[in-house]
């Protein structure tokens, strides 16, 4: 009985060992195909061992820096071609989403803040900025203004987020928020989910045939959403949401 009851865990640990590394290598290969599906709109600007997209276009001052509500720039490509007729338009990528590395734990507004603050620096994009946020975006905007405020020229908030939604709010449209001691297990969950493969098993393979060339700028931004990486910031993003509204 006790050999058998070896044998079983025995197989079991295999099966298990077996899985993660299917898990390791499916996942990798998803990434290299993600790579070579939706080649890199923007350039990688190092922020201090980790990289950021950013893509700039037009030329004049204030530079106007536009910040999504998902943290994928590219949802600003339209209003970014009409603002570049007169003077320099910027979109970026928030560290884990489009072609922006991961960012360090916690994702909070503050944090977000002072990436975009090091990457305009690194990037040569010359203060004082105009800065325009979307919903969520403008939360780190507003974090930017007080961290920098000699850099801030003027702002725009498009329907932002407010402070005050979790008093103000309806219920129902307001998610539930985890203790405050699962913050940082619940991101490392969805690090270790993302990295053995399950995040890509769950998302809509939809789009997993089509090549950027035949894709419209919605499919684009859909497509870069569904990301593994992409999953796990914004969720990690919004575990800590109360400490941005803070």
């Amino acid at each position: 009985m006790k050999r058998s009851l070896r044998i079983v865990l025995k197989s079991l640990a295999l099966l298990i060992a077996a899985t993660f590394v299917s898990g390791l290598i499916y996942e990798q290969f998803g990434r290299r195909q993600d790579r070579k599906r939706i080649p890199q709109i923007g350039r990688s600007v190092d922020v201090g061992g980790r990289s950021l997209n950013i893509y700039c276009s037009g030329a004049g001052a204030p530079a106007v820096i536009l910040e999504s509500a998902s943290g994928i720039g590219l949802e600003w490509g339209p209003i970014q071609t009409e603002v570049a007729k007169f003077t320099e338009a910027c979109w970026y990528d928030r560290a884990g989403m489009g072609w922006s590395d991961p960012g360090p734990f916690p994702r909070t507004a503050e944090a977000i803040a002072s990436d975009l603050h090091h990457l305009l620096n690194r990037a040569g994009v010359s203060p004082p900025f105009v800065l325009a946020g979307f919903s969520f975006g403008g939360l780190p905007l507003r974090e930017y203004n007080g961290l920098f405020p000699s850099e801030v020229a003027g702002m725009v908030l498009v329907d932002s987020t407010h402070e005050d939604e979790p008093l103000r709010a309806p219920k129902f449209v307001l998610g539930h928020t985890a203790p405050r001691f699962l913050w940082h297990p619940l991101h490392l969950a969805l690090e270790a989910a993302a990295l053995v493969g399950l995040v890509r098993l769950t998302q809509s393979s939809a789009l997993q045939s089509e090549n950027q060339s035949q894709m419209s700028q919605d499919e684009i931004v859909a497509a870069l959403r569904q990301q593994p990486k992409a999953f796990v910031a914004s969720n990690s993003t919004g575990i800590v949401e109360p400490e941005s509204y803070a």
